[in-house]
């Protein structure tokens, strides 16, 4: 199920693994991301369920990972904090949000159905780039659509933005006012597994001036489509210009009183690289000269200038990052690229973020060219656009065929990353920007 948020999806999970429970004799693993959600989910969206239920039947559900149902046993899991998967034979392994998981999660739960006479296993998730998680899945299914037929020229097509006209769904061929409720799924696929693609625009409970309204407040184009239209989003269309840049510039007095924190971004090197960034506001860029071995103490005085946080690289940084950990043992991150981490994975033990590198750059050169940021001016400026200028995107053809983005230098990036880090603290799965928690937990 390739959807969008709050489309029900969990919520008809839930009900299936009740059923089943109900019925039969099962064990079910129910997997979210982290051990947060998975409490969320057991105690915030399944208790209730099982405790105003009319069913007839014993049920203990104390335990925030293993529920009771009768004879039947459901687990849930987080994929990011379990080390292996639970060693009990399974009839139904449901994964949500598996975009969000670990990606080998499926892998390490699948043989847990081997025995079963049900085999079931249900995927979940919002989606977020082409090819990986959901998305991957999604494409090796029968691929089932929500065709909508028009009442009045009995047309049926699927909803995209070109039916919102004045306001409202409208058939395209027709322009009557369309039920979206009634229609039927079609596959357009031919594969053998049931997939299906579930996006706002089909939610009866979601008007089209909502649609549109969602579409203007997105802060990132990947955030609508991943999460209003249910799609996944390559990013990365185009590189920063000197103009983009520049059109982000403000006056020191233009920024408005701090309401939320600020996160310092270090690029280590034998010129260290410093960003400074407080909510929407570049506040401050600075090259670290002289002894690499004064540059951790630098960072120290602009973390206790600003009140900040901060996120150093971690590849040039082993005894840098670690003076500062010690120094700053809640307030200090250090960042690794790792591929396919959609979004900042954080490690309070290691004091570690992993993030995707093309991905997490692409979303800083989104939020320049869309305004989303303010730069305060520097004598570093120029320097700045010009690291900005030395990254080009690259395609290539992987052994499959599908068609790759990578970001590449051409010289000198170092401003690129210690922007990158700064910004990491501020992002969230939902796009949100301004007081984070995650540093605080």
């Amino acid at each position: 199920m390739k959807k969008a948020s709050q489309m029900g999806i969990t919520a008809w999970a839930i009900n299936k693994v009740i059923w089943l429970s109900v019925n039969f004799v099962i064990v079910a693993i129910y997997t979210m991301p982290t051990g947060a959600d998975v409490s969320d989910l057991s105690q915030g969206r399944f208790n209730p369920v099982l405790q105003y239920s009319d069913l007839d039947i014993a049920r203990d559900v104390d335990n925030i990972g293993m529920k009771k149902i009768g004879m039947s046993f459901l687990y849930f899991r987080g994929t990011w904090t379990e080390r292996q998967a639970i060693s009990v034979p399974s009839d139904m392994n449901v994964h949500d949000e598996v975009d969000f998981s670990r990606p080998d999660v499926s892998d390490m739960y699948k043989e847990r159905l081997s025995a079963s006479p049900f085999k079931l296993k249900v995927k979940i998730s919002t989606p977020t780039v082409p090819d990986f998680g959901i998305s991957a899945a999604y494409n090796e299914t029968n691929k089932k659509e929500w065709f909508v037929t028009c009442l009045k020229c009995k047309h049926q097509q699927i909803l995209t933005e070109e039916n919102i006209i004045d306001n409202d769904f409208r058939c395209v061929k027709c322009r009557s006012v369309l039920d979206r409720k009634i229609g039927q799924w079609r596959a357009t696929g031919t594969g053998k597994v049931e997939g299906y693609h579930m996006s706002q625009l089909m939610s009866p409970m979601i008007s089209a001036q909502e649609i549109l309204q969602k579409k203007k407040d997105a802060r990132l184009k990947k955030f609508y489509y991943n999460f209003v239209l249910g799609e996944e989003y390559a990013g990365g269309d185009d590189m920063v210009t000197r103009a983009d840049i520049m059109a982000c510039v403000t006056d020191i007095n233009d920024i408005p009183a701090a309401t939320v924190k600020t996160a310092v971004g270090v690029d280590w090197g034998d010129t260290s690289w410093a960003v400074v960034r407080r909510g929407n506001y570049i506040l401050h860029m600075e090259q670290i000269t002289g002894d690499t071995r004064t540059h951790p103490r630098r960072v120290a005085e602009l973390m206790e200038k600003f009140n900040g946080y901060a996120v150093c690289d971690f590849g040039y940084g082993d005894t840098k990052n670690k003076a500062l950990i010690e120094k700053f043992p809640k307030k200090m991150w250090q960042c690794l690229y790792t591929p396919k981490i959609i979004f900042p994975r954080f490690d309070e033990k290691k004091r570690q973020v992993d993030i995707d590198r093309t991905l997490s750059l692409s979303e800083r050169c989104e939020e320049i060219k869309n305004k989303l940021v303010k730069i305060v001016w520097s004598p570093e400026l120029d320097t700045f656009i010009r690291h900005f200028g030395n990254m080009v995107e690259k395609k290539t053809i992987d052994d499959h065929g599908e068609v790759k983005k990578e970001i590449e230098r051409v010289g000198d990036d170092h401003y690129i990353h210690a922007f990158n880090y700064a910004s990491l603290l501020f992002s969230t799965k939902q796009g949100n920007y301004g007081n984070w928690s995650v540093a605080e937990i």
